[in-house]
């Protein structure tokens, strides 16, 4: 099992950052190996998404908690053991984003590109932080542009 927690501080607005991470179908915006996301029920999500070497595996997941610009926490319920939190903080003027996930890979041929995963972990979280970071802070932008 691997378990990763990194921080990032976004020039964003809490809310925004929130809103972006709670609608998961947007994920692939900012991770490259998630191919879609869709919602199945409530809090139910069917997530697809590609490994390095182009296999792709769904799993379906669901958010355990939910606190509206402060919290979102998820764990699969079916292919990949996997669960984790996005926690969202006030900072000055922007928001700080806490993320923590656990994983747990399944064996076989997918097990293998799990574990391959697991030990780059860390760094998959950082880019996709930084990737998320881009995407909140360019709508951030774009809104005060907007008003402006």
């Amino acid at each position: 099992m691997a378990r990763v927690e990194r921080t990032i501080d976004i020039q964003a607005p809490v809310e925004r950052c929130y809103q972006l991470w709670a609608r998961f179908e947007d994920f692939p915006k900012f991770m490259d190996d998630v191919k879609q996301v869709r919602q199945t029920g409530p809090e139910l999500y069917r997530w697809v998404a590609r490994t390095p070497r182009g296999q792709e595996y769904e799993w379906d997941a669901r958010v355990t908690l939910r606190q509206e610009n402060r919290l979102l926490a998820w764990e699969s319920i079916s292919g990949i053991g996997h669960s984790g939190s996005a926690r969202f903080e006030p900072v000055d003027g922007g928001c700080r984003v806490q993320v923590s996930m656990e994983l747990n890979p399944p064996g076989g041929e997918l097990g293998e590109a799990f574990a391959k995963v697991s030990q780059d972990a860390e760094q998959r979280v950082e880019a996709v932080l930084r990737s998320f970071k881009q995407v909140a802070e360019e709508k951030a932008k774009g809104k005060r542009h907007k008003a402006g």
